[in-house]
């Protein structure tokens, strides 16, 4: 169906810049949008009852860019396309992993089946930069505001250290967490430690029970087994502080601690600051609004070098240690266009381009050196091609066979429609 309002919803707002990398989207469009009363009271009048949801339907689809409003702006998205075109096999089994443990989604549409944020590691070899949700499955506790999409679960010897970009003048902190096997009340489960911009240091020990479960504010989705209930504490001190660093160490033998989210507050002028807490890779928070947008520091470019051959054969995930290239070595993209790409490549030894782009019939490389080359499949789905030693560069273009004889199936059909009029007008 199409309905006017649906499509205004798309054009009323300004369009993004364009980005090269990826991005991934999940959310179940449950969210209300911030200025749900505003569009009301500005397009009821207009457009009625149907035409004002039809019109905050379409604003919550743009706010993820839910398929396939990528192709309407450009961007790169790994999510599949809507409206009929079945995705590849090897596409849907190698998306299959971010959603593990659910019934694979035979049309490719992954971000209502996405309910958690993806392992790092499948993040950065689908060159995903950036991840889009919602808020959802956050929290509000005493009017201060917890991220919950990430978390870390923390034991003995185990540190997680949060810088606060610009600082954050702060007079506490809030916690919310769970514990995770048996463990005894009044054990002390993790060591808080505040690094103030001024100098300001302070120790804090969260423990069991008291800190863990004595105020439960929440639990954890339905999607989550076993269910745990979040226990939430907090910590104040005199005055206030420009807060840097927050540094957590596990302490916990037996079982661990699992902090799903924290946040600085100031209770003076009602300000807070969630902090961004992970345990399987750096993420910043660059939006927060309806949704949030995620940057993944640590992703993987889209073309890069690995020397190990076996490895490319296997299924992800991918050790880290098959990813890092050799000292001097660098792959770089220098034209990206959706039937050719050339990549500028430098290796130290022999070894493998690899192009996170979908391994296709039609597609040839070329390098400059050593002219065509054959393309095979990286972890089930990439292109990739093998280099010697030194600088490259590396053409890949599609040329689909099929298209090919449809030119000369095309060609012959003419001469024989020119060759037929001629001998009927004889």
């Amino acid at each position: 169906y199409m309905r006017v309002a649906g499509g205004e919803g798309q054009w009323t707002e300004q369009p993004f810049t364009h980005h090269p990398s990826r991005f991934l989207s999940f959310s179940s469009l449950t969210f209300d949008p911030g200025d749900l009363g505003e569009i009301r009271s500005a397009f009821l009048d207009t457009l009625g009852e149907k035409g004002v949801y039809d019109y905050v339907v379409a604003s919550k689809q743009k706010e993820i860019m839910a398929p396939n409003l990528p192709l309407l702006y450009g961007f790169h998205s790994v999510d599949g396309y809507d409206g009929g075109l079945l995705p590849l096999r090897e596409y849907v089994n190698i998306t299959a992993r971010l959603y593990p443990g659910q019934e694979i989604s035979l049309d490719g549409r992954l971000y209502q089946l996405i309910h958690r944020m993806p392992s790092d590691d499948l993040l950065d070899l689908f060159n995903i930069r950036f991840v889009i949700t919602d808020k959802v499955y956050d929290l509000w506790v005493d009017g201060v505001y917890y991220d919950l999409s990430l978390g870390a679960s923390l034991e003995a010897g185990e540190t997680i250290t949060i810088t606060v970009d610009e600082g954050f003048i702060a007079t506490g902190i809030g916690f919310i967490s769970y514990l995770v096997g048996d463990v005894a009340d009044g054990t002390p489960v993790a060591e808080v430690e505040l690094i103030g911009r001024d100098g300001w240091r302070s120790h804090y020990i969260i423990r069991a029970g008291a800190d863990t479960s004595a105020r439960i504010v929440g639990h954890t989705p339905d999607f989550v087994k076993p269910r745990r209930d979040y226990g939430h504490t907090t910590r104040r001190w005199p005055g206030w502080h420009p807060i840097g660093q927050v540094i957590l160490r596990g302490l916990l033998r037996q079982g661990s601690w699992h902090l799903q989210g924290a946040s600085l507050f100031n209770e003076l002028v009602a300000a807070h600051r969630p902090l961004i807490i992970s345990d399987q890779g750096p993420f910043r928070l660059v939006h927060s609004g309806d949704v949030k947008v995620y940057e993944n520091l640590d992703v993987l470019p889209r073309a890069f070098i690995v020397h190990d051959g076996e490895a490319l054969r296997k299924s992800p995930p991918v050790p880290e240690e098959i990813l890092n290239p050799e000292p001097g070595e660098a792959a770089a993209i220098r034209v990206y266009e959706p039937e050719r790409v050339v990549v500028q490549a430098n290796l130290q030894s022999p070894g493998y381009l690899v192009l996170t782009d979908a391994f296709y019939p039609g597609w040839e490389a070329r390098s400059r050196r050593k002219g065509p080359l054959p393309i095979i499949k990286a972890w089930g789905f990439f292109r990739a091609v093998w280099l010697p030693a030194g600088n490259d560069v590396v053409e890949f273009t599609y040329h689909p066979a099929l298209f090919r004889l449809g030119m000369v199936v095309s060609l012959a059909a003419g001469m024989l429609l020119v060759l037929a009029c001629r001998l009927g007008t004889r």
